[in-house]
């Protein structure tokens, strides 16, 4: 629910996982316009590619509010969104988790310091670092808690996490008992799922009627809900995610790290609460949320960045199986801005959300050409596989791919420079020879790689979706055993499975991904630079299958044999 990694192999390529919480530059007032038109421009090239369906931008600056709907609600009527169209916005939640305990530690019922086992009396904790582990640090990704629960095993893995009631938490905290904790900032949606199960255990009603009534009563968001109701799914827009239809999430337990649905009205509400000086409870709880803590660039949920005068900007994104958002707040500079999305494209969304706080250059008169192309990365990791990273223009964006890997966005920064802020990438081009530029300097956090052109077949080649018949579709679901190098602490399966006429892939501990056929038995991902070559016996039944991403990997059809 936080922006979702795609299947990646080998030491080399963890370059490639995406950061977030970068300190960025200001922008004015005055200059949003010009980030507004690049979003909206890129949003609807993203439409128009099929890697979003639905959009829906919305500012609030100054006390002046924007919407601009983009795309389809769903691929079978030709609605278009708008502001009261209703979104999944995942992640996002976590901060009105947050919220919800900061208005149980203003009323004294709640301190952030207090332990788990403080909170949770009667639950048995097996490891006595785990019992120890503060509110705070839930909320701070700090806790030392594993991402998920591993004693997750959904029935449904287009939905994950439905099943996953108290009672399991509960069984898992019972049961996890580690050597040791590594305090160290790491993403934990389990810690935020627990959060929300700390708040009804202690509020004595369910996560859904706690958050209606302590927060989205009060802060008038009165088209939320964490769980659908009927005016919700009138108003709802279909998920989406690399070309196919993705059906909706639920939560149990774990809904405090992303059940929240919302429109881009009410997030705007949000933010208009959130700037605004009032004394009320529910103003004084959005202000203590929002006050630093012991971590870098973090506040008690939100993700902190600052404007070069030292303004605070507050934000979140969050991703489901469907779709893609983004949320910020500049309290000193009473703006703010939403982008919801039916999409998965995380990468560029959080992008599209971090670029509204530099200041845009125009790119219409710049000329991509001599940065368009294929550039090796020069490593010194043995045995890993080679890096190279395509390069390419599209509606006056430069975008870079990697092999084996999703596209992101690139923002001009200078003359020959550029900048992916939610990967920490800078890149630097060499000096054009007869409008050709051969060589690059790439460098992301600590590491630093060298670049050279190399001939365009070692690219991303584009590809093409062919249809086929129902029933051969229906010959290649199945769980593939993946090869054991690949992930030695454990089997990890690609599972393949047909669902109203369309194909998705899932690998052990991912969601699913719709796939497409380029000709029969060959299938090709639209999120990734990946393909699928499916393999079949003397008589035609589908027993393997080869997966080309960074190298070529064969897994076994296994369903039949366990």
């Amino acid at each position: 629910m936080d922006g979702l990694v795609f299947f990646r192999f080998r030491i080399a390529y963890r370059f490639l996982l995406l950061t977030a919480l970068a300190l960025l530059s200001a922008t004015s007032i005055a200059e949003s316009h010009v980030n507004l038109d690049h979003v909206t421009k890129q949003l609807e090239n993203a439409v128009e590619r099929e890697m979003v369906r639905a959009a829906v931008v919305a500012t609030f600056d100054a006390g002046t509010t924007e919407f601009i709907g983009i795309g389809q609600i769903d691929d079978a009527h030709s609605q278009s969104p708008d502001e009261e169209t209703v979104f999944e916005i995942g992640s996002i939640s976590k901060v009105f988790t947050a919220l919800l305990i900061q208005t149980l530690v203003d009323s004294d019922e709640l301190s952030w310091d207090s332990t788990i086992q403080e909170v949770l009396p009667g639950v048995s904790i097996a490891n006595e670092q785990v019992q120890q582990i503060t509110l705070r640090e839930l909320a701070i990704h700090s806790s030392g808690l594993p991402r998920l629960p591993t004693n997750m095993d959904p029935e449904d893995l287009f939905d994950p996490y439905a099943d996953y009631d108290s009672q399991l938490l509960e069984s898992f905290l019972a049961e996890f008992d580690p050597e040791s904790l590594n305090k160290q900032q790491a993403y934990s949606n389990l810690g935020f799922g627990l959060l929300g199960h700390i708040a009804t255990r202690v509020g004595k009603a369910t996560y859904s009627d706690l958050m209606n009534e302590d927060v989205l009563k009060p802060l008038d968001m009165s088209h939320s809900s964490t769980q659908p109701t009927k005016e919700t799914l009138e108003k709802m827009a279909v998920g989406f995610s690399g070309g196919a239809t993705m059906p909706s999430w639920n939560f149990s337990a774990m809904a405090g790290a992303g059940s929240l649905l919302s429109s881009a009205k009410d997030l705007i509400v949000f933010v208009e609460k959130n700037v605004e000086v009032a004394d009320s409870p529910i103003h004084d709880s959005l202000r203590n949320l929002r006050k630093p803590q012991v971590m870098p660039n973090q506040g008690l949920a939100w993700a902190l960045s600052k404007t070069d005068d030292g303004k605070p900007v507050f934000w979140h994104s969050g991703t489901t199986g469907g779709y893609a958002s983004f949320l910020a707040i500049s309290p000193q500079e009473s703006r703010g801005w939403v982008i919801l999305t039916t999409s998965t494209e995380s990468a560029l969304i959080t992008d599209l959300g971090l670029s509204f706080l530099g200041t845009l250059e125009k790119s219409d008169s710049l000329d991509f050409s001599p940065f368009v192309g294929v550039f090796e990365l020069k490593h010194e990791i043995e045995d890993a596989p080679k890096i190279y990273i395509t390069f390419f223009d599209r509606d006056g964006q430069l975008f870079g791919q990697a092999s084996g890997q999703r596209e992101f966005p690139l923002t001009h920064t200078g003359e020959r420079s550029f900048k992916f802020d939610l990967g920490g990438i800078d890149v630097t081009f060499g000096e054009p020879v007869d409008g050709t530029i051969d060589d690059l300097d790439w460098t992301q956090g600590v590491q630093a790689y060298e670049g050279v052109r190399v001939d365009e077949s070692f690219g991303i080649s584009r590809k093409e979706e062919i249809e086929l018949s129902e029933n051969t579709l229906k010959e290649y679901p199945g769980r593939y055993r993946l090869p054991k190098e690949i992930f030695p602490t454990g089997e990890i399966f690609l599972t393949i499975v047909y669902r109203d006429g369309q194909l998705y892939g899932q690998v052990t501990g991912q969601p699913f991904v719709p796939i497409f056929a380029m000709e029969k038995d060959r299938f090709f991902y639209k999120v990734a630079d990946a393909e699928i070559l499916f393999e079949r016996d003397e008589n035609g039944f589908v027993e393997a299958l080869t997966l080309f991403q960074n190298g070529e990997h064969k897994a076994t059809r296994v369903e039949d044999e366990e």
